[in-house]
């Protein structure tokens, strides 16, 4: 079978959703009889030459003049199967009708839902009426999230129900970091000495990831903050959050790495106490940054709307979103806290979503 992947964004480029299609391709390259490609913006850098996929580009703007290429490109490497990622930094207007030439070629069109269109603002309503006509392209749609019936608005409902729809649950970005004590504890000491409790915030940073709440859920006489993102002060939010970073009491009591690899992210993540993710609207196991950090071993504290105490199999704890209280005494409970993980904990976990894969596409063909 050749699967050819289409995504507007590709590591390193920053976006989750071209992170998420890399651990797919390689899932995918290694499963035999399997053949990969990865259709991706041109300013990409090309991947090393061991990965188990192919690479292939479009324009950066995929722009409606780059039609004509981006079919040959298409033709040429003669696919079974187009699977569209949305949505993804890096696409422009010819992810619009992508779906549709491709399905007018003869190719079987499968679409993966990353986000959802259940708000109700004006910018959504554009992104989910512009998207419909992917939907009706499609034979088949994945989704990330179970509950995704209820995050859809009534057109899609309507034309999903015409469609071979699955849930496939994500993985996590970042592979398994396995470090002796020694190693932990040096890197540990590059942050904070002992006996400071490192915690980490992993992700982009927005209203509603809740990175300013940690500055009242930790406490800087027993904690340290590291703070693996990028913040720009011009920002009004990242400018609040650099502000209380650099007054006291928290002043020398957190680290700001900016954007760092996924290795170096893993290994940070993996040297924490714990990690800490405070989302207001709550995470759910369709987060990747929640996948990142339990496929560390390392405590895991976020929110949930469902969820409620310590999972022991995540070790990871569910608080209510905004609840502070709670949040702060499950800190100082289970910080340190730490469960085995085998090195190729995250590769048997897309070996997994990518069996899954190939069996939606050969069960709908």
């Amino acid at each position: 079978m050749r699967i050819l992947l289409v995504c507007g964004s590709f590591p390193p480029m920053r976006c989750g959703v071209g992170d998420y299609s890399a651990m797919l391709a390689g899932a995918l390259g290694r499963r035999a009889g399997v053949d990969v490609a990865v259709l991706t913006s041109k300013g990409v850098s090309p991947p090393p030459p061991d990965v188990p996929y192919q690479f292939l580009a479009v324009e950066e703007g995929w722009r409606f003049s780059d039609i004509p290429d981006t079919v040959r490109a298409i033709r040429g490497w003669s696919p079974d199967v187009v699977h569209f990622q949305y949505p993804a930094k890096g696409y422009g207007p010819l992810q619009w009708i992508l779906p549709s030439l491709c399905r007018a070629m003869g190719y079987p069109v499968y679409v993966t839902l990353h986000e959802y269109f259940g708000e109700k603002n004006k910018g959504t309503r554009l992104s989910a009426a512009l998207n419909l006509p992917n939907i009706i392209a499609a034979r088949g749609i994945v989704v990330t999230r179970e509950d995704y019936a209820s995050l859809i608005p009534p057109s899609y409902a309507r034309e999903m129900r015409r469609k071979f729809v699955k849930h496939i649950p994500i993985g996590a970005s970042v592979h398994t970091c396995v470090l002796g004590e020694v190693e932990r504890e040096a890197v540990r000491n590059r942050f904070a000495p002992s006996p400071f409790s490192l915690v980490s915030y992993f992700g982009f940073v927005s209203p509603n990831k809740g990175v300013d709440d940690m500055f009242r859920i930790a406490d800087p006489e027993f904690h340290h903050i590291v703070l693996l993102c990028e913040l720009d002060p011009v920002d009004s939010l990242h400018a609040r959050i650099l502000a209380l970073a650099n007054t006291p009491p928290w002043k020398g009591r957190v680290s700001m790495t900016g954007f760092l690899p996924a290795d170096e992210v893993a290994r940070i993540l993996a040297c924490s106490d714990s990690v800490l993710l405070p989302f207001r609207n709550g995470s759910s196991l369709g987060n990747s940054t929640l996948h990142a950090a339990v496929s560390q071993g390392t405590f895991t504290l976020t929110t949930s709307l469902t969820r409620r105490g310590y999972d022991p199999s995540l070790n990871a704890y569910f608080a209510a979103p905004g609840d502070i209280r709670d949040l702060s005494a499950a800190l100082l409970r289970y910080s340190g806290k730490r469960v085995p993980r085998p090195s190729d904990f995250v590769d048997r976990e897309w070996d997994r979503i990518a069996e899954d894969h190939e069996c939606f596409y050969r069960q709908t063909a």
